[in-house]
């Protein structure tokens, strides 16, 4: 993701970074549903009320489903990127790499700040289920 943003990749090298950047961030609610919340009953108890959470605020939570989950889809599945790279030229002056998202519900964002959105997403909801899980009592 940094990447993006400082190196302004082009081509392939851009295509392989973006869609690894949103594989990732869905793999993180994969493996915390099917590893993580395997390893603790308080964990995964945790984990399943904020699959509920999510799932009935989904306003709330849209950078999740409209985003996180949606391209992921969409990449994975359809191959389809959701996303770009623009390129603007002014004669006598240097050129502006652009890397525009085109998603329902954002508008057109820029994807390195898309992306940062969605990790500070997940840090802020991998710190509640923590919380959470440290609160169940362990005798269930």
């Amino acid at each position: 993701m940094e990447t993006i943003r400082t190196e302004r990749p082009m081509g392939n090298r851009w295509v392989i970074l973006w869609v690894a950047s949103v594989a990732l961030l869905r793999a993180v609610g994969h493996a915390l549903k099917k590893v993580d919340a395997t390893s603790d009953r308080r964990l995964e108890l945790a984990v399943d009320e904020a699959w509920e959470r999510w799932s009935s605020q989904r306003d709330e939570h849209h950078i999740f489903w409209d985003f996180i989950e949606d391209a992921r889809n969409n990449i994975l599945k359809e191959f389809e990127l959701g996303a770009g790279q623009g390129v603007t030229v002014r004669p006598g002056a240097d050129h502006t790499v652009t890397y525009p998202v085109y998603l329902e519900g954002f508008g057109v964002q820029d994807q390195a700040e898309l992306l940062d959105r969605a990790l500070d997403w997940w840090q802020k909801e991998l710190e509640k289920i923590e919380a959470r899980a440290s609160e169940i009592d362990t005798e269930m």
